[in-house]
């Protein structure tokens, strides 16, 4: 996996703030903060005291991502896509780079699919078409009201 630096060396507002979004960097600073806990290799670990420093179950994991997505929606006030998933995330982020204008070459490499068939069967989310249609609804609820 690769994890970029994002604004390694901020030097506006604009980048600072963006700096605090860098992954790699807030990967590094948690496994540096629960060092002293850590009964484990594997990168998330529990903070319950009965189980201080284990790993995080899957389930426990995928809930916390699912509350993630959840409430990112909510902030944004958008709709939120139904039947959401821990795995929802791989669809989310290659139909939003896809959607910025990301070569689908680079999201396939990205997401380790061979073919980018992959990403068009099983992964693309279709907020394009939402955006798309919203035209023709916004035309057709004028006319209609």
């Amino acid at each position: 996996m690769v994890l970029p630096n994002f604004f390694p060396n901020p030097t506006t507002r604009i980048e600072r703030d963006m700096h605090t979004l860098d992954v790699r960097r807030t990967l590094a600073f948690y496994v540096s903060r629960t060092k002293s806990i850590r009964k484990t290799n594997e990168l998330f670990v529990c903070h319950d005291p009965v189980v201080l420093g284990h790993p995080v179950s899957p389930q426990r994991f995928a809930r916390w991502i699912v509350q993630s997505i959840k409430l990112s929606y909510e902030l944004a006030k958008v709709p939120l896509p139904l039947g959401i998933r821990a795995h929802s995330t791989r669809a989310m982020a290659s139909s939003a780079a896809f959607l910025k204008g990301v070569p689908l070459d680079d999201i396939c490499q990205a997401a380790t699919w061979s073919t980018p068939d992959t990403f068009v069967t099983h992964y693309r989310v279709d907020a394009h078409v939402r955006s798309a249609t919203s035209f023709g609804r916004a035309v057709l609820s004028f006319v209609t009201a």
